[in-house]
């Protein structure tokens, strides 16, 4: 059993009581100092001085008694109820053997019998009714006030009724057992018995009730077993007859006895009243800090509703922003879209006329003048139409619009691609130009080769740009680092290279390197922002590995291949770059174009401008087809209709989408109410990814965007014608 050190009174401003163990020890010393009392005068021992200590510790136990059920009363506490019980019928008991061991009660046996008789009895029903009382406190746990009542009732009753049964059997008793041996070494054995339970509280249920209350009363009634004990020891080894010395010093202590436990009672009560005190000084300081707190979210409510009428105009004003920005992105779309048609619309003439002056009759025949006049025509031309492209681009990306195809594709034929578009340049510049192909590289990947071409193309066309001797290499390789693998293409170039600052900005839209770039080898700067956005969308991103001033720079693009189980790996670059270029499916198909007989069909173009009447109805009729020209939607519209009333409809129709009257889109509408279903392709200069979608909802079948790319459109019309034959039953 664990021994408690001290006794603490929680959350009590008292603070803790002293040690028990200090209090036990000191009790100890004054139990033993009243062995020196043996000289004491005769007179001391048949004086006054006994009874008074008799009937001091009378008054002792009875006022702990009332104390206690003080404390019942105000603690509600059935536990504290029936100690003071206990200590009641103590007190009577003490009174009765003081009034018998001076004769002044009447009995039949003599009053030298009775009164070493009744101290014996007192003592032991003492710590009898103690112990009873502790271990019915620590039995109740969990009862109902009502029950811990009725049980007091019942305990009270029984003590009450067992002193009274024993004080009347003691009186009435015409004998009783000798109790003095003035002969022997235990003068009184009997005085041992209120030993018993006297260590049973001191020692067992003392503690245990210290431990479940946290009271100073508690460890006072451990504490006050010790001089009770002390003194019967004194009875049982010292006292030969009544008042003598040691009757007297166990008087004493027995007196010491009840004022331990008064004295824990009152410390108690201190406890209590500093406890109350602190309890009422929390409560204002807790009243103070509510007040405050209360004033605090006044304030804050106060504050709330300033932060709400500032968060409200902050929304009407981010509202507006958006608003703006809706409209100003609008705008942008729209401006984006009319220059597209605007500047494309006349290199459709531009370029298509170039390429007719450079095909019909012997070019070479015309005068040089002429024929520099028309490839500076046509460079330039292709030139306005990649910066409209990058712009488009850019507009894309930003809008996040931008998207790309996952198709197997060759990384292989996409460089040999790019080093044929490129070796123009690098020739024109006498630069080197060549590929290098490091370890295995599949032989195909899942990606976008369209995409992937431009990205290259940008970043080589770049190296060529910035390179005015020397060459530019392309090094390719499959790096499977990590989870999945990529391809990785370096562009060195032996160029003017960079300083950290110059490469810091080199990917911000329309940044230059130099502020003079510009002007001297033009470009809009979007070219690497464009490529960096693409890889990204592909699963890589475009990076400067090493560039320094006047020692070139190193580019580094990477694409995701998406998964290479099962596709065969190709070491070098032998089969690939220097395989005949009528392997390449495109060579094919372009030998098969040539092979391709007349279209041999009827075509309605619809087109508002002259200049694209002329080259576009000029393509189709070399091609073989009969073209009828409308300038605009509504002429479209009642041409078309009136040869599908006559039987003769046109196999393809060629609709502007922008021309006067009638656009291409409410023509294209109207014609499919009117259930005309022949084949429609919208020839648009709008670019922007919602353009095709908007062609298709409005009911063309297919899309081809100016400038006209002549074999493209001329396939498409082709195929259609084709396929119409296949369905169409031979006549017989």
């Amino acid at each position: 059993m664990t021994r408690p050190a001290s006794i603490q009174v929680e959350n009590s401003p008292l603070g803790a009581v002293p040690s028990v163990k200090r209090w036990a020890f000191l009790l100890c010393l004054l139990c033993v100092a009243p062995l020196i009392l043996r000289s004491l005068p005769t007179h001391l021992q048949r004086g006054i001085a006994p009874i008074l200590l008799e009937w001091t510790a009378v008054c002792a136990a009875a006022f702990v008694a009332m104390f206690t059920f003080v404390h019942a009363h105000l603690k509600r506490e059935g536990s504290a109820a029936i100690i003071g019980i206990a200590l009641v019928c103590a007190a009577a008991m003490d009174a009765v053997h003081t009034l018998a061991i001076n004769g002044m009660v009447n009995a039949v046996v003599e009053h030298d019998k009775l009164a070493p008789f009744m101290g014996v009895v007192c003592r032991l029903f003492n710590g009898c009714i103690l112990t009873a009382g502790l271990a019915v406190t620590l039995a109740r746990k969990n009862r109902s006030s009502q029950q811990s009542l009725l049980l007091v009732t019942c305990i009270g009753g029984a003590f009450i009724a067992a002193a009274y049964l024993t004080t009347a059997l003691c009186m009435r008793a015409s004998r009783l057992p000798q109790m003095m041996f003035p002969d022997l070494l235990a003068k009184r054995p009997y005085d041992l018995l209120p030993v018993v339970p006297f260590v049973l509280v001191g020692v067992f249920l003392g503690p245990l009730y210290i431990r479940r209350t946290r009271a100073a009363f508690g460890a006072s009634l451990s504490l006050a077993m010790i001089p009770g004990i002390a003194a019967q020891f004194y009875m049982v080894f010292g006292s030969a007859h009544i008042h003598d010395v040691c009757f007297v010093i166990a008087q004493g202590l027995k007196v010491v006895s009840y004022c331990v436990m008064l004295a824990g009672r009152f410390v108690e009560y201190a406890q209590s009243y500093r406890e109350q005190d602190r309890l009422v000084k929390e409560s204002l300081a807790a009243k103070v800090g509510l007040d405050r707190q209360a004033q605090a979210q006044a304030d804050a409510i106060v504050h709330s509703a300033e932060l709400l009428s500032q968060l409200e105009a902050a929304n009407e004003a981010l509202e507006m922003a958006r608003v703006e920005a809706t409209m100003a992105a609008k705008a942008k779309a729209d401006f984006l879209a009319n220059m597209s048609h605007e500047i494309r619309t006349p290199m459709t003439a531009i370029l298509g006329f170039t390429d007719t002056l450079r095909e019909e009759g012997d070019i070479r025949l015309a005068p040089k003048q002429r024929i520099e006049a028309i490839d500076t025509i046509h460079r330039n031309g292709h030139y306005l139409l990649a910066i409209i492209n990058d712009i488009l681009d850019a507009a894309k990306l930003d809008a996040r619009k931008m998207t790309v195809e996952r198709v197997l594709c060759s990384p292989h034929l996409i460089v040999k691609d790019v080093l044929e578009l490129m070796k123009v340049r690098s020739d024109a510049k006498n630069l080197t130009l060549h590929a290098e192909f490091i370890d295995a590289v599949p032989e195909s990947i899942r990606s976008d080769p369209t995409r992937m071409k431009q990205i290259l193309v940008n970043l080589v066309g770049n190296a060529i740009k910035f390179t005015d001797e020397g060459g530019v290499r392309l090094i390719v390789r499959c790096v499977h680092d990590g989870s999945e693998p990529f391809m990785q293409f370096d562009i060195l170039d032996t160029g003017h290279g960079m300083t950290e600052e110059q490469a810091s900005r080199l990917f911000e839209p329309f940044a230059q390197a130099d502020e003079t770039t510009t002007r001297t080898h033009g470009g809009t700067g979007l070219g690497l922002t464009i490529s960096k956005a693409l890889a990204s969308l592909l699963g890589g991103d475009v990076a400067i590995v090493d560039t320094k001033p006047g020692c070139g720079t190193r580019f580094r693009a990477t694409i995701g291949t998406g998964s290479l189980e099962g596709v065969r790996m190709i070491e070098g670059a032998s089969d690939a770059l220097h395989e005949s270029s009528s392997d390449r499916p495109d060579a094919k198909q372009l030998a098969r174009r040539e092979e391709e007989p007349p279209l041999n069909c009827r075509i309605l173009l619809a087109e508002d401008g002259p200049d694209n009447q002329r080259l576009i109805s000029f393509l189709l009729g070399k091609a073989g087809a009969d073209v009828t020209i409308a300038d605009n939607g509504q002429v479209a519209f009642e041409r078309a209709m009136a040869a599908l009333e006559a039987g003769t409809p046109y196999d393809v129709i060629l609709m502007d989408m922008q021309m006067p009257v009638l656009d291409g889109y409410k023509s294209t509408m109207a014609l499919r109410e009117a259930n005309y279903d022949g084949y429609i392709i919208a020839l648009t200069a709008h670019a922007m990814t919602s353009d095709r979608a908007k062609c298709i909802n409005s009911g063309c079948d297919d899309l081809a965007t100016k400038p006209v790319d002549r074999q493209q459109l001329i396939e498409m019309i082709r195929q259609r014608v084709r396929r119409e034959s296949s369905l169409t039953p031979s006549r017989p």
